[in-house]
């Protein structure tokens, strides 16, 4: 918890733990650095490493595209079961139950980019749509966890002149996990 995240230069790490604040769809990433030493001091308050992305931008070309990631559990390795070794828990059976549980992730991208104003005005936007599911198996309870809030982000890239450029980049990650606990 002691590395820095940033995101188009911009520090988006969580002051109270030092973790990542800040998640990106894999499709809006241009670029990816990770400085594990040696850094300057832009990538200041950290002791870890950092790392630094660079989301894509608009060109003078309009493109666009989509992407379809699935990761079904049917094509995942089972969990085993683990029982309790401590002399204290003799009799008790399973402690972890893991080889029922699932994890189904599905996540549909759309993307587009392309000149606002020739030469000068840019826009890229990427919606990410989102229906994942997990269950998780104990003792005596099951958990059901449900993620379908879709993410996004936008970006704008203002160049006036070759020697500046301004750049408005805003993100749409707030998550909403709905639970169910079964007794």
């Amino acid at each position: 918890a002691e590395n820095g995240y940033y995101i188009n230069g911009f520090d988006v790490t969580n002051i109270r733990n030092f973790l990542s604040y800040a998640n990106l769809p894999f499709d809006a990433i241009s670029e990816q650095q990770i400085k594990t030493g040696g850094y300057g001091a832009e990538y200041g308050r950290s002791l870890g490493g950092v790392i630094s992305l660079v989301t894509m931008r608009g060109t003078n070309e309009w493109k666009g595209g989509a992407s379809v990631y699935w990761e079904p559990s049917s094509f995942r390795s089972k969990g085993k079961n683990v029982k309790d070794n401590e002399p204290e828990a003799a009799g008790k059976g399973y402690t972890l139950f893991e080889e029922d549980d699932t994890v189904d992730r599905l996540s549909t991208n759309f993307y587009a980019g392309g000149p606002l104003i020739k030469d000068k005005l840019f826009f890229f936007g990427l919606i990410e749509g989102i229906s994942n599911s997990a269950t998780d198996y104990k003792e005596n309870q099951a958990t059901v966890t449900t993620s379908k809030k879709p993410t996004g982000m936008i970006k704008l890239d203002f160049t006036p002149t070759d020697a500046h450029r301004f750049e408005l980049t805003a993100i749409n990650n707030k998550r909403e996990l709905g639970y169910e606990d079964y007794k």
